[in-house]
């Protein structure tokens, strides 16, 4: 029977046979394991550093995501309100201008179309990282989009400002 429904059954079946029989043994685990846990998620710094190195690492695998699209990427990065500031998602490499992913801040969209048209070659894309999963989806169309016959001109961001920085990425 069991070999029908597969072997997540068995032990689904098997644990609730253990839990019906011996239902102390369930509880204890569980109170053990809640008390180890309690006493970690009470230290605030070891609770920041888990948050951060797990932030990292979805960081690192969505990085990795970008990486492998054939096009250039411009990500914009929407924190909430109550956005833990030692917990950042927005890290560019030193040369940001032949990067194949640009990470910035959501400022809003007039500040974001600046961005848009400097970097009018990139795909861009905003993310959520604040949400239970980070959520990450193409830019909506109409919504911030690049105007390729746009030259940024009038504010800077479509050259070089001094010292061979972005001025719309140094505000």
């Amino acid at each position: 029977m069991f070999a029908l429904l597969g072997p997540e059954s068995f032990f689904v079946s098997l644990a609730l046979l253990l839990t019906v029989a011996y239902p102390r043994l369930g509880s204890s685990w569980f109170q053990n394991a809640e008390q180890a846990l309690g006493a970690v998620a009470q230290k605030r710094g070891i609770s920041v550093l888990i948050c951060g190195l797990l932030a990292l690492v979805l960081r690192a695998a969505l990085l990795a995501h970008l990486d492998s699209l054939p096009e250039r990427q411009l990500v914009f990065v929407r924190y909430k309100p109550d956005h833990n500031t030692l917990i950042e998602w927005v890290y560019n490499i030193a040369n940001i201008d032949n990067s194949k992913v640009v990470w910035a801040r959501d400022m809003g969209q007039t500040e974001n179309e600046e961005l848009l048209r400097y970097y009018k070659d990139r795909r861009s894309w905003p993310l959520e990282p604040d949400e239970k999963s980070p959520k990450l989806s193409p830019y909506p169309s109409g919504q911030a989009t690049a105007d390729p016959s746009a030259s940024g001109a009038d504010r800077g961001c479509g050259a070089t400002g001094s010292g061979g920085r972005n001025p719309c990425l140094s505000q």
